[in-house]
């Protein structure tokens, strides 16, 4: 009886360890350590996002949008086509 109160007593500590430890990666995702984009209202009332790295940093903002929504799109259609998106340098 005593193995197997032990036995019980182990997997609960691997169930609190596996618990633990994904609360702690889902902390870490969830803080300023990760880039992010910020919806905000420009002073007109438009719906705008940045794009902040891990300092907290601008590194790319977008137009002005109407909605909400429109906003969200455009989030969603940088991180869709940026991944795949060719560098064309102009300035030549």
């Amino acid at each position: 009886m005593i193995t197997h109160v032990r036995i019980v007593h182990t997997n609960m500590l691997k169930e609190m360890f596996i618990e633990q430890s994904a609360l702690t990666v889902r902390r870490y995702f969830m803080s300023e350590k990760m880039p992010k984009f910020e919806i905000y209202k420009d002073a007109a009332g438009k719906f705008r996002f940045r794009l902040k790295a891990p300092n907290g940093e601008i590194i790319a903002s977008g137009e002005a949008y109407e909605s909400k929504d429109g906003c969200k799109n455009g989030i969603a259609s940088i991180k869709e086509n940026a991944p795949k998106a060719e560098i064309v340098d102009t300035t030549q």
